[in-house]
């Protein structure tokens, strides 16, 4: 078993993909669903702080917690065995790359096209010996195993250097 970590706001559920679904991420386009969680929850807050411009309005997040069994997961080695160093580095460093990498999996297994599990093992852009877990929001399977939301609190020097 594998524990992932999810921030989110506190007025959704964990499985709710909306924010990926309308803007996209690192792994996905606007217009497709995909939940984005982590091996740690300090990486899934790197993962968040990465993307604040304002840090005065710094918003309110929830976390949970989700145990998934290893053979629910598409190793990123397993992705592409004798894909090079070289293009894997590419594709963690281009947006345009990683999102087509996200959208041909989930688009997988939408269809059904080709056996691909509910979870994928991708490395961090944030810190890349790290590892995030994308996530079918469709997965049935996978949705009932979420901890009870508990309250996510930052500390304040991480967003205002005044105080530290």
């Amino acid at each position: 078993m594998i524990t992932v970590f999810r921030l989110f706001s506190p007025w959704h559920h964990p499985w709710d993909a909306t924010g990926a679904f309308r803007r996209g991420g690192r792994w996905n386009s606007p217009g497709t669903a995909v939940l984005y969680t982590a091996s740690s929850l300090s990486l899934a807050c790197l993962e968040i702080l990465v993307h604040i411009r304002n840090p005065n309005n710094f918003p309110a997040y929830s976390y949970s917690e989700l145990a998934i069994p290893e053979r629910q997961i598409e190793a990123w080695e397993s992705t592409d065995p004798i894909r090079s160093p070289e293009r894997r580095k590419a594709i963690l460093e281009s947006e345009v790359l990683s999102r087509e990498e996200g959208d041909i999996w989930i688009r997988n297994r939408q269809r059904k096209a080709v056996p691909a599990l509910p979870v994928r093992q991708v490395p961090s852009a944030v810190i890349p010996q790290e590892w995030n877990y994308l996530i079918d929001p469709d997965d049935d399977t996978l949705r009932g195993g979420w901890s009870a939301p508990r309250e996510f609190r930052i500390d304040p020097r991480l967003l205002d250097p005044s105080l530290r």
